[in-house]
């Protein structure tokens, strides 16, 4: 070369071309960042991604605070069941039974418990046979029932004349009973997601037509004047006070041995009669008449969650009453109701075991959609783990325990009993060592330049006889401690399962139900494992497939995998997010009855519209057009008028389900992925 420069320019030359050769050079010679290399040739490791304009984002995809609408994903087996007549239709009971101990010590508690044994109860018939449903808790005020969903019990076909008696009883029950058919809503003739029938069933599991026919409506029948007391008219008969707020209760038992002349309970009053007199200004004119022992129904219908699991806040409007205070009512002052009080009282744990019933199909649809299309699981099963829920206040108490006791056994184990002399601290030296100090030779690093020849001598002979000795002497001085009992390495499953069922219903349930859900259970530990495995398996599948990557190349690729905005995406693939359970279960709000929905013309235009939900509540439906599910013109026009003069919709109100929607992040559903890979590394 001519020059040195020139040297330089030609090294450099040709170090830039053996870097092109290995691909770290661009065409036009440009370093290749991180970012180019994750745009060339990568796009087959994220088939899901969606390329979203984000230039003039102000949140980040796949964050917590990046919120969307997405369709709610309703059971396939509810999806278009109504049972039609002249066709086959199925029926499948709703067995709930007591798991609580018979109450004996008080006949209200013990009236209520035979009650609930009855096997007389409701059923729900579609047009669709349903997949094996796992069997679950409910827990009401009085106790845990466990429900069992015989599916597939029977098939009939039905005139068109039965059909109409059981959705005349089914509207009942969700009108009047327990009213969740709000003012805006029809009965669904499109036939479409959450279409089914309950029905009433005898102790025989056959439908009750006797019930269904006779009871077309809640009579209350007041009493009258003058008032002719029977005891037969009263037995297990439901009744409401007329002089105060409404709530329902079933007689226990006619007490022939109290009257409204009574000594009151509480030294307050003189009287029953006294305490109507003083506390509601209210005259008994027959002062003979027994008194009515009862028990109310409670009001607070959400049986999902053990009692100590619901927070106070939540309950403070329901108080009930304490379990050995009776209450009596006076047969003069209380209105009757013409209804069964069995099917009554059995009614209002409907909401709470449909919910449930939800969840878990629609959980068993995913489940068999992951089956079918990798062969992981079993495409059906005649019977699946039943969920269990476990009181959590228990389980924490024991566990406290264990943890002190096994505190205590540590410190005893380490602790060594000293029964030797006594040890001056200050001069611990002569203790250690079987030498005295000035039996010690020289060091002779340190005195090298005066070193003599005897000193040499010296060193090397006490060396030699201390270095025989030295193991007894470590052995001789060491503390000796007692040895913990070795812990047990539990076998790693994964190695030893040969023919896996995958994971159940109840499992993937677990995966599907966010925090915010409220629910006894939540997908934040399977959302743990999954996030670990994931990370190592991405990890490993990048070191083995990119071998001439360097450590930074490969976090970038691995942080764009495993990110939650890829994760949404995938989530979204399988439309994971209509699954999720994102809100609390509120029977009386957010709970749609079967087969009624909001007008399906005007929930597309509300969406389309982005008109708040809010403005549902202002609309109200003649009773005969919500039944027959046909909106006249008329009411048409008043509904158009209410949307035209309301606000948009720019927060989520908590209606958003009356429209068929749900809002959830993004970051959720990315944890929802996440869980789901943990579900299916724990069980496969």
């Amino acid at each position: 070369m001519p020059s040195i420069n020139s040297a330089k320019r030609s090294a450099a030359m040709k170090m830039c071309i053996e870097l092109h050769k290995i691909g770290e050079l661009t065409d036009k010679l440009q370093p290749i960042t991180e970012n180019l290399l994750l745009l060339k040739n990568l796009n087959y490791l994220f088939p899901n991604w969606i390329d979203e304009n984000d230039s003039e984002k102000t949140i980040l995809f796949g964050t917590y605070h990046k919120k969307r609408h997405h369709h709610l994903q309703f059971p396939s087996a509810l999806y278009n069941a109504f049972p039609l007549p002249q066709n086959t239709v199925y029926l499948h009971i709703l067995h709930a039974t007591p798991k609580y101990p018979i109450p004996h010590d008080d006949n209200r508690y013990l009236v209520f418990y035979n009650l609930l044994c009855n096997s007389a109860g409701f059923g729900i018939l579609s047009a669709k046979q349903m997949p094996q449903i796992p069997s679950f808790p409910i827990f009401m005020n009085i106790g845990e029932l466990n429900v069992d969903v015989k599916v597939n019990h029977v098939t009939m076909i039905l005139s068109e004349e039965e059909v109409r008696f059981i959705k005349v009883f089914h509207t009942l029950i969700f009108s009047e009973i327990i009213p969740v058919i709000k003012s805006f809503m029809v009965f669904d003739n499109s036939n479409f997601d959450n279409c089914f029938l309950i029905t009433p069933v005898d102790e025989k599991w056959n439908i009750n037509w006797q019930v269904i026919k006779h009871y077309k409506c809640i009579e209350y029948i007041s009493p009258v004047v003058p008032f002719d007391f029977k005891s037969t008219d009263y037995e297990l008969t439901l009744v409401k006070p007329n002089y105060r707020a409404a709530e329902t209760y079933i007689v226990t038992q006619v007490c022939d041995d109290i009257t409204p002349n009574s000594c009151f309970p509480t030294d307050n009053f003189l009287s029953y009669a006294h305490y109507y007199k003083e506390k509601h200004g209210l005259t008994i004119n027959n002062l003979r008449q027994p008194m009515l022992e009862v028990k109310a129904i409670s009001r607070r219908i959400n049986y999902i969650l053990p009692r100590h699991m619901q927070s106070e806040s939540k309950n403070r409007r329901y108080v009930d009453l304490p379990k050995n205070m009776k209450e009596h009512l006076v047969p003069e002052l209380c209105t009757k109701i013409n209804f069964p009080s069995l099917y009554w009282l059995k009614a209002t744990i409907l909401p709470s075991i449909l919910h449930r019933i939800s969840q878990l199909l629609v959980a068993e649809d995913l489940r068999y959609t992951i089956a079918k299309e990798t062969n992981l699981g079993l495409l059906s099963n005649n019977k699946w783990v039943p969920l269990i829920i476990t009181d959590e206040e228990e389980k924490e108490e024991s566990f406290e325990m264990s943890e002190n006791v096994t505190e205590d056994i540590d410190v005893l184990e380490s602790e060594p009993v000293l029964n030797g002399p006594e040890i001056d601290v200050l001069n611990t030296e002569i203790y250690q060592y079987p030498w005295s100090k000035y039996q010690e030779p020289p060091n002779l690093f340190r005195n090298l330049e005066d070193l003599q020849l005897i000193q040499i001598e010296h060193y090397c002979q006490f060396m030699s006889e201390t270095l025989n000795s030295n193991n007894n002497i470590m052995k001789k001085n060491k503390t000796n401690f007692l040895n913990k009992s070795s812990i047990p390495v539990p076998p790693l499953q994964i190695l030893m399962l040969k023919n896996s069922c995958g994971p159940d219903p109840v499992q993937v349930m677990y995966a599907l139900t966010t925090k915010l859900g409220n629910d006894a259970f939540n997908l934040e530990r399977l959302e743990t494992l999954g996030d670990s495995y994931l990370k190592f398996i991405i990890s490993l599948f990048l070191y083995n497939q990119f071998p001439k990557y360097g450590e930074g190349s490969l976090t970038m690729i691995k942080g764009k995998i495993i990110g939650n905005r890829n994760l949404y995406y995938c989530g979204i693939k399988k439309n994971i997010p209509g699954r999720m359970k994102v809100d609390s279960f509120i029977p009386l709000s957010n709970f749609i009855a079967p087969a009624y929905t909001v007008f399906r013309q005007l929930q597309d235009v509300l969406l389309e519209a982005e008109v708040s939900p809010t403005v549902l509540y202002e609309i109200q439906i003649p009773q005969q057009e919500q039944f027959s599910g046909l909106i006249s013109e008329s009411t048409k026009n008043i509904i158009q008028q209410k949307i035209l003069n309301w606000e948009l919709a720019e927060s989520q109100t908590g209606m958003e389900h009356y429209l068929g929607i749900q809002t959830v992040s993004d970051k959720a559903v990315a944890d929802c992925v996440e869980a789901l890979i943990g579900v299916y590394l724990r069980e496969i």
